[in-house]
């Protein structure tokens, strides 16, 4: 039986003692294995891991200051951030099929 990749799939983790949140993005096969289509965007890490982005990209965003309050005369407006498959977070890409990924962000 066939089964369909959902464009949107992502797996958040959360450890309340630390209050660290990470969140993977990635389609999950029938057998819950993380599959990307053939035209996203994948490179190859250190020690041959591979990591990619989705096609349609998942998407943070990350407020200045951790506040979401933004009144537009001094304050930078909210940044969005792309998340790819093994956690990394990228600048977002040009448009959201496009074949290189962002600059990573720390």
């Amino acid at each position: 039986m066939a089964s369909t990749i959902s464009r949107f799939a992502c797996r958040i983790l959360c450890n309340r003692k630390t209050l660290e949140c990470r969140v993977f993005a990635a389609g999950f096969d029938s057998s819950s294995n993380i599959f990307l289509g053939e035209k996203a965007t994948k490179w190859q890490e250190q020690h041959e891991m591979i990591d990619g982005l989705t096609t349609n990209g998942i998407l943070l965003m990350h407020p200045p200051n951790g506040s979401f309050s933004y009144n537009g005369e001094n304050q930078q407006p909210p940044m969005w951030r792309e998340v790819s498959v093994g956690g990394g977070i990228f600048s977002v890409r040009e448009t959201r099929s496009a074949p290189q990924k962002g600059v990573q962000v720390s």
